[in-house]
């Protein structure tokens, strides 16, 4: 685990974003194990905000159900969203080094 994110044991949203830019920022001229690290570390951060996700769900369908305002977790869920679709552009900026590092 980087050391940016083992300081706690249940990492926020934010701080896994801050920390992957931080890493990739860092890391930029390195090649080989660096995509691995890098690809498997977007992976679990994908999955990690799948869940996320689906546990907002659940907050708003709870919220919604009892008739309290939902307003605040859909913006809540929204900004998962936009989290989990920049991890998966971070993913595939790592793919397509990947294939870019192979060819040369």
């Amino acid at each position: 685990m980087p050391s940016c994110l083992a300081s706690s044991s249940r990492p926020t949203l934010a701080r896994m974003i801050v920390c992957s830019v931080v890493i990739v920022s860092s890391n930029a001229p390195r090649r080989g194990r660096f995509a691995t690290d890098h690809l498997y570390q977007a992976e679990r951060l994908i999955a990690e905000c799948k869940n996320r996700i689906a546990r907002q769900r659940e907050v708003i369908a709870n919220a919604f159900q009892k008739g309290h305002d939902t307003e605040v977790p859909v913006s809540m869920l929204r900004a998962l969203e936009a989290g989990l679709r920049a991890f998966e552009t971070h993913r595939q900026f790592v793919l397509d080094r990947t294939k870019n590092a192979k060819r040369r």
